[in-house]
């Protein structure tokens, strides 16, 4: 996949032949009404799940079927809080969820049945038990969370992480 930054999102063979254009609906309008209003629709993750551990595999036993891919395998996330998920590369219909939060990263758990989303929410410093105040004009903070989601987008839980950033996440 190629991302050419006007919300396009590209599919090459191994040889780096252009083959088509995926279906992206995020990021495209200028009247979008996903996501924060000032964060950027830059991509920011592009996350395959390859599908190795099954689907829902549970006890061994993966319910993957060859000729249908039921749950999304693909996260396309944007910055300004928006993910798309798709059914493979040619799905006419992805789920679109709004994350609430300003993304930075994006991985799916090792049976494709969970999707973690790391990034932040700007909030009002004394909203955040045993935040020290901020010595600047707004009183806000930066509030690292990881949100977790199903494979079909529904919430799960947030998780707060402390420190001044969060980039990377991985799943053992």
């Amino acid at each position: 996949e190629w991302y050419d930054g006007k919300g396009d999102i590209w599919i090459y063979d191994a040889d780096g032949t252009k083959i088509k254009q995926m279906n992206v609906i995020i990021g495209k309008s200028d009247n979008e009404t996903y996501g924060r209003d000032n964060g950027e629709r830059r991509l920011v993750s592009l996350e395959w799940y390859d599908g190795k551990g099954g689907i829902g595999n549970h006890h061994g036993r993966s319910s993957v079927s060859s000729t249908v891919i039921q749950n999304p395998n693909l996260c396309i996330a944007l910055e300004n809080g928006v993910i798309q998920l798709n059914r493979g590369c040619e799905d006419t219909n992805p789920i679109i969820v709004d994350t609430n939060m300003y993304v930075d990263n994006c991985k799916w758990n090792s049976d494709g049945t969970v999707l973690t989303v790391t990034g932040y929410q700007i909030v009002p410093a004394q909203s955040i038990p045993g935040t020290p105040p901020k010595n600047n004009h707004t009183g806000n903070v930066r509030d690292n969370i990881v949100k977790f989601f199903n494979a079909t987008g529904d919430y799960i839980r947030t998780l707060r992480v402390p420190g001044d950033d969060v980039r990377g996440l991985t799943w053992e």
